[in-house]
């Protein structure tokens, strides 16, 4: 028997703030999570599987309509067609409260109880599936330990939306303990709700699988879902298949022996045609980051807006699987900054303070108050934009802190050529 283990489709994400992306590919973006899951599904078929689980998160907001509940039911009927059940439990961003409208699902997709743990045979299978989906968006209450015991002669898979005993950033929900998990002697627990793929245990195997289709630069890497086969009624095998249509990634050039831009354009051009190639012609969402101490940081930061655009230009150019989310001017002089740090004067004075507090994050705590305050202003939508910075988060300030001395010493320097 082989089954897949999916979680956090977020179909229709709106992943918002697109339309401030120069050039962003937004159409294919926000189709992404559609495709990924065609591409579940067209697997399904292909590899003959006989059950798919789906670990809650089917969803990321109220639809704006029905056509993303209408997308999600007839992807569901191509695999029943095939004879291929589904069953699946709700998450955080599609419980009962939260996923006002509804569609009829399709015969033998099974969306489990939001009220109690309930349990679904496949005799023919071998196989018995429990879970319990959310009711309301925040659960804070352990779910798990309510799972009815294992079925005797049985392949027994637990399906959960958690955050097992913290995950951050993602919320605390239906927080358990691994040993809750253990002790329910089921063979195999599907869990979701984490974004990253995560083999917590391999006796029993207690997988999150990670979201299907990353939705942002937070969510870099190959996303999709695990694939299980099972033989006698033990796991013979698990592994992670591919199911992303855009893959987010990070890339970071040092540019330390660079002289001139055209030379930094052919190193970044480099190191990105590389991603690229690893990705089997994926479209790539990439934030560049441009690092190290360059004879050319004058020139990026004096003329920063026409730098950037050259860059995408660039990159436009040369690599057409790769678009650029954003690019991070990082880059540091060449300058003696311990000497400057030494002068007795206001200038070192202030090296010497934000050398402080960036080597001691825990210093910025007299500060905490007021950017606590400042967060607190912020709306909601902010903090679901991928730039979101935590001003609660000592390391985080302390990240800032040093960008700001990088932002002085090339004042200090145009101040004086």
């Amino acid at each position: 028997m082989k089954f897949i283990h999916a979680a956090d489709l977020h179909l229709d994400s709106p992943m918002r703030g697109l339309e401030r992306y120069e050039g962003a590919p937004i159409e294919a973006l926000r189709q992404a999570t559609r495709r990924a899951l065609q591409n579940l599904v067209d697997f399904a078929l292909r590899e003959e599987v006989q059950l798919v689980v789906i670990a809650g998160d089917i969803y990321d907001v109220d639809w704006k309509d029905y056509n993303t509940g209408q997308f999600f039911n007839q992807q569901m009927t191509r695999l029943v067609k095939q004879n291929i059940p589904v069953v699946m439990v709700r998450g955080n961003h599609d419980a009962k409260n939260v996923i006002t409208r509804s569609l009829r699902l399709p015969a033998d997709v099974y969306d489990l109880s939001t009220k109690k743990a309930e349990t679904i045979k496949f005799d023919g299978l071998g196989v018995a599936v429990h879970g319990r989906g959310y009711h309301e968006r925040e659960v804070k209450i352990d779910l798990a330990s309510s799972y009815p015991d294992a079925e005797p002669g049985m392949f027994n898979i637990g399906i959960l939306h958690t955050a097992l005993n913290g995950r951050p950033p993602h919320g605390e929900y239906a927080p358990c303990t691994l040993d809750t998990l253990i002790n329910k002697g089921y063979d195999y627990w599907a869990l979701g709700h984490v974004h990253q793929r995560e083999i917590v245990n391999e006796n029993p195997w207690i997988i999150f699988p990670g979201n299907l289709q990353g939705r942002n630069v937070r969510e870099t890497g190959p996303k999709g879902a695990t694939i299980v086969s099972v033989i006698d009624g033990h796991v013979s095998q698990v592994s992670h298949q591919d199911f992303d249509v855009v893959r987010w990634a990070i890339c970071t050039v040092d540019l330390q022996d660079t002289n001139d831009m055209d030379s930094a354009l052919d190193q970044l051009i480099d190191q990105l045609e590389s991603m690229a190639d690893n990705t089997q012609q994926k479209l790539v969402a990439v934030r560049l980051i441009l690092t190290g101490e360059t004879d050319i940081h004058d020139v990026l930061m004096q003329d920063m807006e026409r730098c950037i655009h050259d860059i995408r230009a660039a990159v436009c150019e040369k690599c057409e699987t790769i678009w650029l989310e954003k690019v991070i001017i990082s880059t540091q002089p060449r300058t003696d900054i311990n000497a400057l740090r030494k002068r007795d004067d206001a200038i070192g004075s202030m090296l010497r303070e934000i050398k402080r507090l960036s080597d001691q994050p825990d210093q910025l705590e007299e500060f905490m108050p007021a950017f606590s305050a400042l967060a607190r202003k912020l709306p909601n939508e902010y903090y679901e934009l991928p730039d979101a910075l935590n001003l609660t988060d000592p390391v985080t300030l302390a990240r800032l802190v040093k960008e700001a001395e990088r932002y002085l010493l090339t004042k200090l320097r145009q101040d004086n050529s």
